[in-house]
Order: structure tokens, then sequence, then C-alpha cells
């Protein structure tokens, strides 16, 4: 599970006795959370909204791919530090179905199954 700064919460066992319980621990991974912190709605009919939380400005790249691989829509932008949400629009001429979005953030690349309605 992320957390807002953009790290990842872990949970450890405690190592105490007796064994077997187990005591909440959560500490700071290393590993970065993903920049999207919603997709609205799923399934989408005519727009789809993606939130995203930036760390620092950077170029944003969000991209809808069939389940074949072939690009769809693409859409390319300049993100803002901090919290902000994308509106696709361009998806109301896509055929209902299954589609893969993809938000590329940095060096960062996350990929999400959503489903287009009728």
């Amino acid at each position: 599970m992320a957390d807002l700064t953009g790290q990842s919460r872990c949970k450890l066992r405690s190592a105490e006795k007796p064994p077997g319980q187990w005591k909440k621990l959560l500490f700071l991974c290393a590993i970065p959370a993903s920049p999207v912190t919603r997709i609205s709605p799923n399934p989408f009919k005519d727009k789809l909204e993606i939130g995203l939380y930036i760390p620092e400005s950077e170029r944003v790249v969000i991209k809808l791919t069939d389940l074949f691989g072939r690009s769809v829509v693409q859409e390319n932008g300049q993100a803002s530090k901090g919290f902000s949400t994308y509106v696709m629009s361009k998806v109301q001429q896509l055929m209902p179905g299954m589609y893969v979005l993809t938000v590329s953030a940095g060096e960062q690349v996350n990929s999400f199954k959503i489903m287009k309605q009728r």
C-alpha cells in the first residue's frame, strides 16, 4: 500500500514471543509508489479521469492500448508538482472492451486494466 509521500508501507512479523502473533510495524521502503492515485470511473463510457501525485514537475505520457498492444489513444503533457487530475475525453470513440492504461511520469511506468462500457 502506498502513502501520499510516494513511498510504500510494509508490515513486518514480530520476532517476540509468543510465536505466531503479529505486531504492527510500519516502515518506509525504498520502492517508489505509483504516481497514479485514482482512475475513475472504471468501467468508463465517454471520459476517463486520472488522478496523479507528482513529487516534482515532469513530463507525463498517458497511453491506452488494446489487448493486442496497439496504441489507440496517447496524450502527452507536463505535470506540475503535487496533486492533479487529468481528463481523457478522446475515449468516446473507442469500442467497448478491455484496455491497458499506461502512465509514464519521469522514469516510472505503471499500467492498469480498464474497461470501456457501451
